[in-house]
């Protein structure tokens, strides 16, 4: 994109529950301990925002939905700074619920899926503080996650062993085809991380029909994620799994094998040069 050095990121899925925000909170929170990275909840469930402690409720925040109704936003006034005190390279641009209505009022809205685009290109000084830009999507391809996708320099693609959220997948790259070819842009989809992994059967079939895919066969990670109990403990103590504290060795243990997951999954996005 004109002007911006970061490495612009979109976390994206076609269907809820697939573990999406999760993935997104995490690589995040590992990358900050040595980059400097930005995330923009574009989620109006705001799973992400309420991850970082910040009240979704509060129709007076300041947020993303603010950029969307007043171009002249200054991103400072948007952005809460490192909310996770261990890790001072994290900052957020959070969500509320109030995002949905936004949305809404985008519809009829000239340009509607470059908004985002020319937004930061006109505040390129600010967002190249950044060595990451990553962007957490809700799970459709409405107007805010083509937002992020008509900018982003790669797409990665969440699923979890269910039907539907496979299937989903292939709605998705439809959907998004589709929209490229309506209003231009590239498709950037090159990951597809398979999340909540367990030695099932439903797991086992997941992980077949997506190898055996034409497209995703291509971009689908080695690296895949188990389901672990540890990764909702995130959520409720405002902490990535690297920095969530344990009661006992075998949550440890448990805490450990879930984060080196994560680990390998941002070090196989680095060797296919998509982080």
């Amino acid at each position: 994109m004109k002007n911006i050095k970061a490495k612009i990121i979109t976390v994206a899925t076609m269907k809820g529950g697939t573990g999406k925000t999760t993935i997104c909170f995490n690589i995040a929170g590992i990358l900050a301990e040595k980059y400097k990275v930005l995330v923009i909840d574009l989620d109006q469930q705001c799973n992400l925002s309420a991850n970082i402690g910040f009240d979704i409720f509060d129709r007076s925040a300041s947020s993303v939905a603010d950029l969307f109704d007043d171009a002249s936003t200054d991103p400072v006034s948007i952005t809460v700074v490192h909310p996770i005190p261990e890790l001072l390279n994290l900052d957020v641009i959070p969500s509320t619920m109030f995002l949905n209505g936004t949305e809404l009022r985008l519809v009829s809205v000239y340009m509607r899926e470059q908004l985002l685009k020319s937004y930061i290109e006109k505040n390129a000084e600010f967002f190249n503080y950044y060595d990451y830009i990553m962007f957490d999507t809700p799970p459709n391809i409405g107007i805010c996650t083509q937002n992020a996708l008509h900018i982003s320099d790669h797409i990665i693609l969440v699923t979890d062993p269910d039907c539907n959220s496979a299937r989903g997948t292939d709605v998705f790259l439809a959907l998004w085809n589709e929209a490229i070819a309506m209003s231009g842009g590239e498709n950037h989809i090159d990951a597809l991380i398979l999340n909540n992994m367990e030695r099932t059967k439903m797991s086992a079939m997941t992980d077949e029909y997506i190898r055996n895919h034409e497209v995703f066969s291509h971009i689908k990670l080695n690296t895949m994620v188990p389901h672990s109990t540890r990764f909702k403990e995130c959520a409720e103590q405002n902490k990535p799994i690297s920095l969530i504290a344990t009661k006992n060795k075998k949550d440890e243990q448990s805490r450990a094998k879930a984060e080196q997951a994560i680990r390998d999954v941002i070090t196989e996005l680095k060797e296919r040069g998509i982080l």
